[in-house]
């Protein structure tokens, strides 16, 4: 049977060929890159955790909401996010590379992750070229053996990189390659990329047990402030990207930043 992953996989790299071929010389960045690695760790520092708040209008399950405009999100999310996340993949989350040229125009000095399936090199030259500061590489997709291009390549444009992973070993390979990187952030997704079920335990017991000096994140399944206090008390993670709960309540935001920073 076909997952999830393997039809956005197939639908995207067809997608990236046509964006290639449509455009062929990207826009030139207006934007001095912002430094979201060297956030989290003063966060991690600080003890507390960082909320990266993430644009998401839907997702392969369904429409989340259509009615928050980016202007709209920004307003609401600003004196909380130590970060933004933007959905750009356009079929099952209805993202946009406008929404992430709309929030970079909005916010300057921010950093902002664009949120898409990376399989081509020429994706990081267009979130580059777009504002963005760091790009999410999915190990699942990637591999070992590609991943490292790929980071050298994000690393070369002076971008961050989230690696993210799903299962404590994946996370052991990156950390014992990545293991202080700069620019290089550990991401644990509590979503099994595979069955899209969601166990925010089992992704803070790998952090909690993972051996890697960089940032880590916790993504996806924080619907509460108990959540964020389950992930801050693994003692390891700086930071926690939320999108779904807040996109459909983003009043929700402030009872998790309470608990994220105090």
């Amino acid at each position: 049977m076909t997952s999830v992953l393997e039809e956005i996989l197939r639908y995207t790299r067809k997608r990236v060929e046509i964006e290639k071929s449509i455009l062929k010389a990207l826009p030139d960045r207006t934007h001095a890159v912002n430094d979201l690695y060297g956030r989290l760790l003063e966060h991690a520092r600080r003890g507390v955790l960082g909320i990266i708040s993430e644009y998401k209008r839907a997702s392969p399950r369904g429409v989340i909401n259509l009615s928050l405009s980016v202007e709209e999100f920004y307003e609401k999310t600003r004196n909380m996010s130590a970060a933004y996340s933007v959905l750009t993949e356009p079929r099952w989350f209805l993202g946009s590379y406008l929404f992430l040229r709309e929030l970079r125009e909005l916010d300057r000095t921010t950093p902002i992750l664009m949120k898409d399936f990376v399989v081509d090199t020429w994706q990081i030259d267009l979130a580059y070229s777009l504002g963005a500061d760091a790009v999410l590489l999915i190990v699942k997709v990637l591999g070992e053996r590609e991943l490292e291009r790929y980071v050298e390549k994000a690393r070369s444009l002076g971008l961050n990189v989230i690696l993210e992973v799903d299962s404590m070993r994946d996370a052991e390979a990156i950390a014992r390659c990545y293991d202080s990187t700069p620019g290089v952030i550990l991401g644990v997704n509590s979503r099994d990329l595979t069955t899209l079920q969601v166990d925010l335990p089992r992704a803070c017991n790998i952090v909690k047990n993972l051996e890697f000096r960089g940032p880590i994140i916790v993504e996806s399944g924080v619907k509460s402030r108990e959540d964020v206090l389950l992930i801050r008390r693994t003692g390891r993670a700086s930071g926690v990207l939320v999108g779904t709960s807040i996109m459909r309540n983003i009043d929700l935001l402030r009872d998790l930043h309470e608990a994220a920073t105090r």
